[in-house]
């Protein structure tokens, strides 16, 4: 059975990852200004902070991660609902800090979705139409959480990071911490205790259902990069399983075009 449209550009928010545009992150290192007597907040703060420092090493360090510039991936995905389960292929497309196309073919028809900055479009063979509303609040905010993009996100002047914690995920207790930022959507960042390589992404707020994990690290010109990407959403759950990954080559502009 062939999955709706609706469908795909739900998974495609799935697939592109969990950006809207991050400014440049401070030069500084991250550290925390002690108080005279520290609080239980400031506390948390530390140790939310301490633990986004560990993962942005593990994906490669800060200077690599706030280099990136452009990604090209295309693998196989698979999408599993209760009234079908298909497998097709997909191809990406990134440039830092707000651009993104993912192409998404099964069943022998490609769908595009294309994001530039706060507008999308979806892209069926020669036409396309605009994704407006929720459906576009969703891509757009998928860019922000982006599992390649969200420790740079985190790097932000108006980003905050705290409620760290452990949360448990398939018998191992993970480290965790929020990423805040006015007017993006808030995630919890899942990591594995001896790696601190980002394991699972969880969006935050009154809407926001499911989870992605991350598997299966490879490094690519000095960033970690998961090649299984496994989401769980209010659409068809998916499986990603990266063949190729490209970074910071030249993506032509009219890749992301949002007209004919």
């Amino acid at each position: 059975m062939r999955p709706p449209p609706l469908a795909v550009v739900t998974l495609v928010a799935w697939a592109s990852g969990c950006a809207a545009s991050a400014a440049p992150p401070p030069a500084t290192p991250l550290v925390d200004t002690p108080a005279p007597a520290a609080s239980p907040a400031t506390d948390d703060r530390a140790a939310a902070t301490r633990l986004l420092e560990l993962a942005i090493e593990a994906k490669g360090g800060r200077a690599r991660l706030t280099a990136l510039r452009s990604l090209h991936a295309t693998g196989t995905i698979r999408l599993v609902s209760a009234d079908f389960q298909v497998v097709g292929e997909f191809e990406r497309w990134l440039v830092v800090p707000d651009r993104q196309r993912v192409d998404v073919t099964v069943n022998g028809k490609t769908i595009s979705v294309i994001i530039a900055g706060d507008e999308a479009v979806q892209r069926t063979d020669a036409q396309l139409r605009p994704v407006e509303g929720v459906a576009a609040d969703q891509l757009v905010a998928s860019l922000w959480r982006d599992r390649d993009l969200v420790l740079r996100n985190a790097l932000a002047p108006d980003a905050s990071v705290g409620d760290a914690g452990t949360e448990v995920v398939a018998d191992t207790t993970c480290d965790a911490f929020t990423v805040r930022r006015a007017g993006e959507p808030r995630v919890r960042v899942l990591l594995d205790p001896a790696t601190h390589a980002i394991v699972r992404l969880v969006p935050l707020g009154d809407d926001a259902r499911g989870h992605e994990d991350a598997a299966d690290y490879q490094a690519v010109d000095g960033l970690q990069v998961a090649r299984r990407i496994t989401s769980v959403g209010a659409g068809p759950s998916t499986e990603l399983t990266l063949a190729t990954v490209e970074l910071d080559l030249p993506i032509a502009a009219d890749v992301f075009a949002l007209a004919p």
